[in-house]
C-alpha cells in the first residue's frame, strides 16, 4: 500500500502542476511597464510567474542583479520541451506548458550566479524592446 501510494501521489502532483498555466493578474501599480501571465516588468525589477511549484510560484529579479538577457530560438537552445525546471543544472525554466509550440525564449544571466533563468512572454517584441531600452539585451552566445 505504501509503495503504491509513494508512486501514485507524485504522478498525480506532476500531472496537476502541468495542467495549469500561470494566470494574468490584475495590477494597478504606477511603475508597471508590461505584464502578462508569465512576466511583470516594473521600473526597478521584474517578476517571473510560475517560477516555483508549477504556475503558482513567483520570483522577483532586480534589474541591477542582471548581467544580460538573451532572446534565443528554442531549436538552437534545446529547451523546446522543457515545461518547467532544469535539464542541465545551469538553466532553470519557468512554467509554460505551451513552450513546445513557441519559437523563442528569454534567458537571464545574473551577476555572480551560474544559474540562468529561461522564461516566455506573450509579446516577445515588446518585452525585448523594454529590455533593450534598459541596456540589458545581449547577443546570444554561439
Amino acid at each position: 500500500m505504501f509503495i503504491a501510494l509513494s508512486v501514485f501521489l507524485p504522478v498525480v502532483i506532476i500531472v496537476l502542476l502541468t495542467c495549469f498555466d500561470p494566470q494574468k493578474r490584475e495590477i494597478s501599480a504606477a511603475d508597471l511597464l508590461y505584464h502578462d501571465r508569465f512576466i511583470e516588468i516594473y521600473q526597478e525589477n521584474m517578476v517571473l510567474n510560475g517560477y516555483w511549484f508549477g504556475p503558482w510560484g513567483r520570483e522577483t529579479i532586480p534589474f541591477n542583479s542582471i548581467h544580460k538577457i538573451e532572446l534565443v530560438q528554442l531549436d538552437a537552445y534545446g529547451a523546446r520541451y522543457r515545461i518547467q525546471g532544469t535539464g542541465d543544472f545551469t538553466s532553470w525554466f519557468t512554467h509554460d506548458r505551451k513552450r513546445p509550440w513557441k519559437d523563442n525564449v528569454f534567458i537571464v544571466h545574473r551577476k555572480r550566479s551560474k544559474w540562468r533563468i529561461g522564461f516566455s512572454a506573450e509579446d516577445f517584441e515588446k518585452v525585448a524592446a523594454i529590455f533593450e531600452s534598459r541596456g540589458l539585451m545581449g547577443a546570444a552566445e554561439p
